[in-house]
């Protein structure tokens, strides 16, 4: 870049990646009798800064190009600054700062937002493609859920809930891990005497979601998951028990009889999981993760471990563990 005394700027040259330049810069000083870079108010030298690329950065993602500006754009009045925004708003902090669409920009991106169970269900809540400059916005909130099955000699077993609430018409599917047993001595066996972990539920034609089992076997067993849901919908999204076979148990908080509701961030009063500080808050916190090094596609997800602490902190204990 060369900036002249009469002020025009010439050579603009954006930096290609985030990371480790050397920096050289070339002074022509106009009085050389002045040693300084101003005459008064007016400049007193031309100036050539060059950049030369050492290393890119450590870990290199997509978002070093993304430089997010918020109101230091001017809103939007600030040429070569910043991002803007098309499309869908993204939040960037928890004081409301929106990135929206603005002239000018350094960068323009798409923005996606979605809150469809089924993709919240993906556990992805943010995701950049290089190659279309999309971004993909899709804030969660996780509620974990125990139910527990119980036989006592029947030969058809059905765990069996009802989802409710706004969205709740999309036909979600969720695998549920068992967690414990009380049949099977070594291991922890499920209705049909077998060493199964992991069951996925089924959509029926009245809305309810069920697990089958057709074994003899008695006894009680536990599965748990983890709900993903939007913030703060018109209508509370809410599990329910749909037979006398299941009980369902989370944080008693959310807890209403035999219903849950799923917004556990909202009722404890975690306002940021929709902004994109509060998603790096969340890396920071081992609570989700980041895509180390991504060229074409950086992805921001729930971190499995911090899921399945959430699932430990409602466990009830009452059998084996598995």
């Amino acid at each position: 870049e060369q900036r002249l005394t009469d002020g025009t700027i010439s050579g603009d040259t954006i930096i290609p990646y985030g990371g480790l330049y050397r920096v050289e810069i070339d002074i022509d000083m106009v009085n050389e009798s002045l040693y300084s870079l101003f005459n008064g108010n007016n400049p007193n030298a031309n100036i050539v800064v060059r950049l030369a690329l050492i290393d890119k950065a450590t870990n290199y993602n997509p978002l070093y190009e993304l430089p997010f500006n918020g109101d230091l754009s001017n809103n939007g009045l600030r040429n070569n600054y910043g991002v803007s925004v098309n499309g869908d708003e993204i939040i960037l902090n928890d004081i409301g700062v929106i990135g929206t669409s603005y002239g000018g920009a350094l960068k323009t991106i798409t923005g996606l937002f979605d809150d469809d169970l089924i993709e919240l269900e993906k556990e992805v809540v943010f995701a950049y493609d290089v190659l279309t400059d999309s971004v993909y916005y899709l804030p969660s909130q996780p509620t974990p859920v125990e139910m527990s099955v119980t036989n006592n000699g029947g030969t058809n077993v059905r765990a069996e809930y009802v989802l409710d609430g706004t969205g709740s018409t999309t036909p979600l599917q969720k695998d549920w891990r068992m967690t414990s047993s009380t049949i099977g001595n070594a291991t922890c066996y499920d209705f049909e005497n077998q060493d199964k972990k992991t069951f996925t539920d089924s959509r029926l034609a009245n809305g309810n979601n069920v697990i089958k089992w057709s074994g003899l076997k008695s006894g009680t067993i536990t599965l748990s998951t983890v709900f993903l849901t939007p913030k703060n919908v018109v209508d509370t999204l809410r599990v329910t028990s749909a037979n006398n076979k299941t009980s369902l148990l989370s944080y008693s908080t959310l807890m209403n009889a035999t219903t849950i509701m799923l917004n556990n961030y909202d009722s404890k009063g975690i306002t940021d999981y929709d902004s994109l500080s509060g998603l790096f808050n969340r890396i920071e916190n081992g609570e989700m993760c980041l895509s180390k090094d991504s060229n074409q596609m950086m992805k921001i997800w729930w971190n499995q471990e911090y899921l399945d602490n959430l699932i430990s902190e409602i466990g009830s204990g009452n059998s084996s563990s598995c």
